[in-house]
């Protein structure tokens, strides 16, 4: 079936940098000549030539034209139902593909605007994160949504979903029956999500102003993430549901003037376009508890956070010490899993030369490289209808309700703001 596949937000950040490139990567491998483009934004644009620009960029492997030789661009408002109109009539004889690269407050005005348009039945309505600002704000997206078109035709996307450590351990959980048969308290003490980057605020401050870090990464993609995972790749709202903030475990910080890769840094709030005053976190922090029998025993800890000098991204599930161990101070064993084609394992081995005690040995392994990244995975699903593409309907309002106990602490200042150089791993104390 032929799709137009048209992006709301078409020449925006999120378009151009990662959407376009995943959906030419995707059809590269599988179906190249069955979609066409379509973008739309305030502004008109070339966007044969944006699409080029963004593909070459991104150094997709796609080796002709026609994706960008048949892409097209309404300059329109996407929350006008006559822009609406126009898009379905582009689209005639195609089947439709909505995708909202939109802020929150402007897809739920560009949804409303939707009911006054005659959508065609096979429509599908892809929602970008974040879905909402607020639990109640979700339901009143969901709402609206449900009046469109059937659930099955709604997609929430948190492309984290499709990062390499979900995949990798929903995998080894289904194949290999040691992870498998030890994912629980009784085996693992704890386990940590880490995406932290040595990024700063690369002129995106109107949009990191209004969400800070623990908004834009740990409310949506690492909450889901790690509930996905914890399920197995199967639904996550049970887990979600169970999940509960560990008491006085928020913290936050905000680099000051540091050095980065032989590059100065200035201060986030020297940054261009940050107010000093809305005390934006570039680094979060904390802990929550899943109260279910498999689980109740284990900690788990989100970070992320930016401008961070050799920053770790990746899954460490630690395991639990064996009263057997000779050697009871001996590190624990570690899997870590990182956002790359890659896993390690951190052991305690007998030390031959010293009895009774252990050493650690790191055993590593490099994966193939994947065909596609997680947007061409998302793209993929969306053409395909995979139910499992996107997070669960209510995932996202059971995130905003985990995540209230820690912006109150932000806003009431029982988390203080800390500070760290930027370049550094964070303020000491931290993970």
């Amino acid at each position: 079936m032929n799709t137009t596949f048209c992006i709301l937000g078409g020449a925006g950040d999120l378009a151009g940098r990662l959407l376009i490139p995943g959906i030419a990567q995707y059809l590269e491998q599988y179906d190249r000549y069955g979609v066409r483009l379509l973008g739309v934004g305030r502004e008109d644009v070339d966007y044969p030539a944006f699409v080029r620009e963004s593909l070459s960029t991104a150094g997709t492997a796609l080796n002709d034209d026609r994706l960008a030789d048949s892409a097209s661009f309404i300059a329109g408002d996407a929350t006008d139902p006559a822009t609406l109109n126009t898009i379905v009539s582009a689209a005639a004889d195609t089947r439709l593909v909505l995708y909202f690269a939109l802020a929150p407050a402007v897809i739920k005005e560009a949804v409303d605007a939707l009911a006054d348009v005659d959508l065609p039945q096979d429509t599908i309505l892809a929602i970008e994160k974040p879905f909402g600002t607020s639990a109640s704000e979700a339901d009143e997206l969901d709402a609206a949504l449900a009046d469109l078109l059937p659930e099955e035709q709604i997609v929430r996307i948190d492309h984290f979903l499709h990062e390499t450590p979900v995949i990798n351990l929903v995998g080894l959980l289904r194949t290999t029956a040691p992870v498998a048969n030890s994912w629980n308290s009784q085996s693992i003490e704890s386990i940590t999500v880490l995406f932290d980057e040595d990024l700063t605020l690369e002129g995106r401050a109107d949009f990191y102003e209004s969400t800070g870090a623990a908004v834009d990464m740990l409310q949506s993609h690492l909450l889901q993430s790690l509930a996905r995972v914890l399920a197995g790749g199967g639904p996550a709202n049970e887990i979600l549901d169970a999940m509960e903030y560990v008491d006085g475990s928020a913290r936050r910080a905000r680099y000051t003037a540091g050095e980065i890769d032989g590059e100065r840094v200035p201060s986030y709030v020297d940054e261009e376009g940050v107010d000093p005053d809305n005390e934006t976190e570039t680094l979060a922090q904390f802990q929550v508890r899943v109260d279910t029998e498999q689980w109740r025993d284990t900690v788990f800890t989100l970070r992320s956070g930016k401008a961070i000098g050799n920053p770790r991204q990746e899954f460490e599930i630690t395991y639990r010490d064996l009263d057997s161990n000779p050697d009871q101070d001996a590190d624990p064993a570690r899997l870590i899993v990182p956002f790359k084609d890659a896993l390690a394992l951190e052991v305690p081995v007998p030390d031959h030369g010293r009895a009774g005690e252990t050493t650690n040995v790191t055993l590593t392994a490099a994966a193939d490289s994947s065909e596609l990244t997680p947007y061409g995975r998302v793209a993929r699903g969306i053409l395909n209808e995979d139910d499992s593409v996107g997070v669960d309907k209510g995932a996202p309002q059971r995130a905003w309700r985990i995540m209230e106990p820690v912006l109150e602490a932000f806003e009431q200042g029982t988390a203080p703001m800390e500070e760290y150089p930027a370049g550094s791993q964070g303020p000491d104390g931290w993970l």
